[in-house]
């Protein structure tokens, strides 16, 4: 790699990351002496996490992927940071036609025209890694045409080479880095990236998810046409419907929506063992009046075990029975258990969830308790003990918090546990866990 145009990089980001904090310096300031008081954390924090949104955006598509990443990683940031990572801005200026008939020349040795009878040469999306065009095959079908943007994965390897450079360095200096293995988380969400560029790998997972749901026809995913498709293109069945939240323009009912999303994530998690691991609501369509839900953009998926299905049901019925020794002792296996972390106080690491779980759990109905609240109550106190979960762990966790986020969207008293109930115990039984 050119070390001229690393250091030109390098170079680049520093100055992004200064003039965006001396900028942010700057509001804090103005903020300060408008302040009828004095500025509280939650003010300080805030404005740290919009100055860290514009920087990440600033630097580009790399960043702004890896900070989507992160934003489903609430074991190694702080709630507050999280929530600001959701709302990074992935919309950015489309490619040019010319650049997509060249990418189909090189890819086929035909033009968007010769492959398909209509093509709409302005994209109905564009985001930092692809577009997406509405064409028609010549067999009739309407599809949705996923290109990867020129030269996308070559200025990820290389932007990702600079941050595992910045973590190894971070390790030399930080012993906080050296305690969460940044090196190693670095890599991990840089597999997670690479995943996201090959359209192979998606559609592979478009045929596994059809073929899983092939007798549910409440659930529906994009069919994908593999003669069109490879590494850089991906071609799929047309979705032709609304957004969960725009359930009115089609007389849907809100709470039926809401069950689908979730019988969905748990018929993956815990019968399928293959699971959306980012179903949020911008991956949801609504269809057919409301009687079915359409799931797109299956490029990030996850595998669970039956040892983690185990420990992740322990988990809910520990919450579902107010059963704090349960919770305690589920996300500690989940977290490796006495193997990974043999001199933990761990009288002292149940007291901190005993603690949460008299304010959070124990005097709540089930319909008040807030899965997401209490998943993030319970990764603090894992990180004040410095033990570390199990990055799995995590992407079924994120997994279940955000289907709730989607639902409460629609049904603000959607309780997740009571729905959960009877289906874990089901499963369970499956397992011969009771």
């Amino acid at each position: 790699m050119n070390n001229l145009k690393v250091f030109q990089r390098m170079t680049k980001i520093y100055f992004l990351i200064f003039i965006g904090y001396f900028k942010g310096y700057i509001k804090y300031l103005d903020l300060d002496y408008k302040s009828p008081g004095i500025l509280t954390k939650e003010d300080i924090n805030k404005l740290f996490s919009e100055i860290t949104i514009e920087i990440i955006e600033e630097m580009g598509p790399t960043f702004i992927k890896f900070g989507q990443v992160l934003s489903s990683r609430p074991d190694l940031l702080p709630a507050f940071f999280i929530n600001s990572l959701k709302r990074l801005q992935d919309d950015v200026a489309p490619f040019s036609y010319s650049e997509v008939e060249t990418i189909f020349k090189n890819q086929f040795n035909k033009t968007p025209d010769e492959v398909f009878t209509e093509f709409d040469k302005k994209p109905v999306a564009s985001a930092s890694v692809a577009q997406v065009h509405r064409a028609k095959l010549k067999s009739g079908e309407k599809v949705a045409v996923k290109i990867r943007r020129p030269d996308i994965k070559k200025n990820m390897l290389f932007d990702l080479t600079i941050l595992k450079n910045f973590s190894k360095f971070a390790e030399k200096i930080s012993a906080k880095a050296r305690l969460i293995n940044l090196v190693d988380i670095i890599s991990e969400l840089e597999k997670a990236l690479i995943e996201q560029l090959d359209f192979n790998i998606e559609l592979k997972n478009l045929e596994r998810f059809i073929e899983n749901f092939k007798n549910d026809e409440n659930i529906v995913f994009p069919r994908a046409f593999s003669d069109y498709s490879n590494e850089k293109i991906l071609v799929m069945e047309y979705i032709d419907g609304v957004k969960p939240t725009e359930y009115e323009k089609i007389d849907a009912d809100p709470e039926k929506i809401a069950r689908l999303g979730l019988d969905a994530s748990l018929k993956m998690i815990y019968r399928d063992n293959f699971f959306h691991a980012d179903p949020h609501p911008g991956n949801v369509f609504v269809i057919d009046k409301g009687n079915k839900i359409a799931i797109i953009d299956c490029g990030v998926v996850g595998n669970i075990s039956d040892e983690e299905k185990k420990i992740t049901l322990n988990f809910i019925l520990g919450v579902i029975q107010s059963d704090s020794s349960k919770v305690a002792q589920a996300i500690f296996q989940a977290c490796g258990g006495y193997d990974k972390y043999p001199k933990i106080d761990y009288d002292d690491y149940f007291k901190d969830i005993d603690k949460m779980f008299k304010q959070y759990v124990s005097n709540l109905k089930l319909s008040e308790i807030e899965f997401s609240v209490i998943i993030s109550k319970l990764y603090a106190i894992i990180a004040k003990h410095k033990i570390k979960i199990v990055a799995n762990y995590t992407m079924i966790f994120v997994a279940l918090i955000t289907i709730e986020g989607l639902a409460k969207s629609l049904v603000p008293d959607f309780d997740l546990i009571e729905e959960t109930r009877f289906y874990a115990f089901d499963i369970m039984s499956a397992l011969n866990m009771i």
